[in-house]
């Protein structure tokens, strides 16, 4: 499979070489305390987006169109974990309201679509 920047171009073999010196040279913590967003829902839950190891650090951007679902931990206003949201591949969370997830989803050719799913909060 080819690896593909932020913007979907492909990266070359000789780049992706360079790109995992680099990442081989940079100190990682020891701990999954890492997460490449937080975001703040409309009701004060704290969503963060796991960095997936596997995918070079540097061209981490929400805007890439990932090839695994992105994995949310979420946290409640009082900051206790309280669920794991699984998001399918080839969607981007782009906010989160009371009651539902807005994702965006490209097509083949790359057009983008704004999709609203609901949000069942437990307990509520």
């Amino acid at each position: 499979v080819p690896r593909v920047d932020a913007r979907g171009n492909p990266i070359s073999d000789a780049n992706q070489a360079r790109y995992q010196g680099i990442v081989d040279a940079m100190s990682h913590p020891d701990n999954n305390g890492l997460f490449r967003e937080m975001l703040v829902d409309a009701a004060g839950y704290v969503w963060t987006w796991r960095i997936d190891p596997d995918f070079y650090l540097g061209a981490a951007q929400r805007e890439a169109v990932a090839t695994r679902p992105s994995v949310w931990d979420v946290f409640d206003p009082e900051g206790v974990w309280i669920a794991v949201v699984e998001v399918p591949s080839g969607l981007t969370v782009s906010s989160v309201g009371r009651d539902h997830v807005a994702v965006i989803a490209r097509d083949a050719l790359g057009v983008e679509r704004v999709q609203l799913h609901r949000l069942n909060r437990a307990g509520e």
